[in-house]
């Protein structure tokens, strides 16, 4: 038995009805944040990939460079232009008292679904052989633009 498996979310994923959205192939798929990517029911389960790579707009290299003068500005200071590292880790969610239990892989609760939907889903880059430092840099920005409805607030 592997001590820390990627497990299958989407029947958990594909409940979230009141997330549905459109994906640009038609089928249904589920935003993760209020307003955020619309990925597929089977983002982040089964097996390890570079999930955001494959779904989020912020790694989307096309939608990056959306014109010949952003390709030719290598050297720019304007970070629009750089595709996260966090795009290029890989991850799966996992089941987090199997992985607890059996190994010694870090695994995190997912910040996009909130305890008042009932969803504990955990995610693990080491089990990938990953890390996921990129991802929690940024994901208190994605998680609590998700909690004020995209809203910045400053004292």
């Amino acid at each position: 038995m592997e001590g820390c498996p990627c497990i299958n979310t989407t029947s958990i994923l594909s409940n979230l009805t009141d997330r549905y959205c459109t994906l640009s192939n038609g089928q249904k798929g589920i935003q993760l944040t209020l307003g955020g990517s619309c990925v597929p029911f089977s983002y982040g389960a089964s097996t390890c990939q570079q999930h955001d790579l494959l779904h989020d707009p912020s790694c989307k290299l096309d939608q990056l460079f959306t014109d010949q003068s952003a390709l030719s500005n290598t050297t720019s200071s304007n970070n629009n232009n750089i595709v996260p590292a966090y795009c290029f880790r890989a991850f799966c969610y996992v089941d987090a008292n199997t992985c607890k239990k059996y190994s010694e892989e870090r695994v995190y609760r997912s910040g996009y679904f909130g305890y008042e939907e009932n969803i504990d889903i955990y995610y693990s880059y080491s089990k990938c052989n990953s890390t996921a430092e990129d991802w929690l840099e940024v994901e208190d920005d994605i998680v609590g633009s998700r909690a004020l409805g995209g809203i910045d607030i400053e004292a």
